[in-house]
């Protein structure tokens, strides 16, 4: 039985390791034997393989530009089915890529701001949940967005109000905004549920 209390080093992939974008990474999602790193330096979603926890391998990886991918500046990524859902801060953007091949991710679609009322204005975390992305962002309001078919995601609505999100959590009917200049955990009902 191993002792919690005592964490020990594994490894370690570092930027430029086999062709790696982890310049400045700043959010990580584990699924299988994959972890998704948005890596904000390098404009890059970055997937490494994990299976060997010593040795963790550069496996494929999605640049900004590349096949119409907004991936200015990322700062969150979520991932469910085939898709990872990255919120990509200097794009003012959801972007949407395909993971079904861990090689070669592929962009999908996107939302980004526009002056049609899809305000994503700098987004700082996504969550995924039942066919919606929830993504808070600096306008300080939470975006739900339908992302039930990837190429051509739908802004559905938006609460306003929150002073300085920094990120959401969604568990059941209930959506979970940190505001961190109001030192607050906000909870926002939402639906779909």
């Amino acid at each position: 039985m191993s002792d919690a209390a005592s964490p020990l080093y594994k490894g370690s992939l570092i930027d430029g390791a086999g062709g790696a974008f982890l310049k400045t990474p700043t959010s990580v999602f584990v699924s299988g034997n994959y972890a998704y790193v948005a890596s904000y330096g390098s404009n890059a979603l970055e997937i490494v393989d994990i299976s060997n926890p010593s040795l963790p391998l550069h496996k494929g990886s999605l640049v900004h530009g590349i096949g119409e991918a907004m991936l200015l500046g990322p700062t969150s990524i979520f991932t469910a089915g085939n898709y990872a859902y990255v919120a990509s801060n200097s794009s003012n953007a959801l972007e949407i890529v395909d993971i079904s091949n861990p090689s070669l991710p592929i962009h999908k679609g996107n939302l980004a701001d526009d002056l049609n009322g899809k305000l994503l204005n700098k987004p700082i975390s996504v969550f995924v949940s039942k066919g919606y992305a929830y993504v808070v962002n600096t306008s300080n309001s939470l975006d739900v967005i339908d992302i039930t078919n990837s190429v051509a995601p739908i802004h559905k609505g938006r609460l306003a109000g929150f002073n300085n999100p920094t990120s959401v959590f969604v568990a059941g009917k209930y959506a979970y905004v940190t505001s961190g200049n109001s030192n607050a955990l906000e909870i926002v009902s939402i639906f779909p549920p």
